[in-house]
């Protein structure tokens, strides 16, 4: 293994450690590769990740979109508040929504 890999590896272990089982009702989010995900686009700061990990975590503990449907997106499609943005590498689609200040 490289040490750039294991680099990597240490700091997801550390935001893990960081973020430990506060969230459980986030655990099937909370993969490895989303604490990784978090650590390389914050290009390995642990503190910068770490609080947008906890950012996104207090944003999907309020608005729950693990329990969104057809029935409750279909306004915001329809609205031009949410729209498909193309679709990630298993064929899912990938939903943005405009923030309240753009309109």
């Amino acid at each position: 293994m490289s040490s750039e890999f294991l680099k990597w590896d240490s700091l997801v272990l550390e935001l893990k450690a960081r973020i430990g089982n506060e969230f459980p009702q986030h655990q099937e989010f909370l993969s490895d590769s989303t604490f990784r995900r978090y650590i390389v686009s914050r290009q390995g700061d642990v503190n910068k990740a770490e609080k947008a990990l906890r950012e996104t975590l207090a944003w999907r503990s309020e608005y729950k979109p693990e329990r969104w449907t057809h029935d409750v997106l279909a306004e915001p499609l329809r609205a031009g508040k949410l729209y498909v943005h193309g679709h990630d590498r298993e064929g899912r689609p990938v939903l943005l929504m405009k923030k309240r200040t753009d309109g």
